[in-house]
């Protein structure tokens, strides 16, 4: 099983690690993030279901949070040949309305 970005979670992690407090904050930021990656292919249930969103079109959509930055989130599905990164977010911040901007 492998991991693929979209173009929004590419977006994402660009932007937060651009905009951290400092260079080696960033690089930190993004090194986490692959470890995080790691974790979910070696245990793709390890995030929860966002299942309290009432028809939610995310039903299979899975948050987790990125290792040492537990403020940001990743979004992702899980098939049987990859897991799809579809966002990563501040949690300080409605995740629901970053979505529906889209």
């Amino acid at each position: 099983m492998h991991v693929v970005e979209t173009a929004n979670a590419i977006v994402d992690s660009d932007s937060i690690s651009t905009n951290m407090y400092s260079y080696q904050a960033g690089v930190r930021l993004l090194e986490e993030l692959q470890s995080t990656y790691r974790a979910i292919i070696q245990t793709p249930t390890i995030g929860s279901l966002i299942d309290d969103l009432e028809e939610s079109p995310f039903e299979k959509l899975r948050m987790c949070t990125v290792k040492k930055f537990r403020n940001y989130l990743v979004f992702y599905s899980v098939n049987d040949q990859e897991i799809l990164i579809e966002r990563i977010l501040d949690g300080r911040r409605d995740f629901l309305d970053q979505f529906a901007a889209e």
